[in-house]
């Protein structure tokens, strides 16, 4: 499957994961649950010794307390969040920087954690697990 469709399914995982939560937003925790079933992504965390099954687990256990984004109202399609049009943001720029056309799940993963680390849970729990990255 070619690379952006791989980050179109991560997408649609994402969404569907926040959905099936009934949350109202889309965060950059659906989006690092959704990205770590990628091939690409999942050999980045081994190779960091990340146990990725573990990170799964306290993601999904993270989400499920978050009930502040659960609707209150009839049910919606939930939306993106301003962090997740960030790490998108600067996904592309380095694809487009680094000469390169095509946007994979690892750009996305290595954007995520870029993010303002430690603000959010996502980038706390990578971190927290090995995935310690010069920025």
């Amino acid at each position: 499957m070619a690379s952006a469709d791989r980050v179109n399914l991560s997408i649609e995982r994402a969404v569907q994961h926040a959905n099936s939560l009934s949350h109202e937003y889309v965060t950059l925790e659906h989006l690092l649950y959704a990205i770590m079933e990628e091939s690409d992504v999942s050999d980045m965390l081994t190779k960091m010794k990340v146990d990725v099954s573990f990170l799964a687990e306290e993601l999904e256990k993270y989400l499920r307390k978050r009930d502040d984004i659960v609707l209150k109202k009839k049910p919606v399609s939930p939306r993106k969040t301003l962090s997740l049009d960030r790490v998108f943001n600067r996904a592309v720029t380095q694809v487009i920087f680094s000469g390169r056309t095509k946007l994979q799940c690892r750009d996305i993963f290595v954007s995520l954690l870029q993010a303002v680390v430690l603000t959010t849970f996502s980038a706390w729990t990578t971190c927290f697990y090995g995935c310690l990255v010069g920025i």
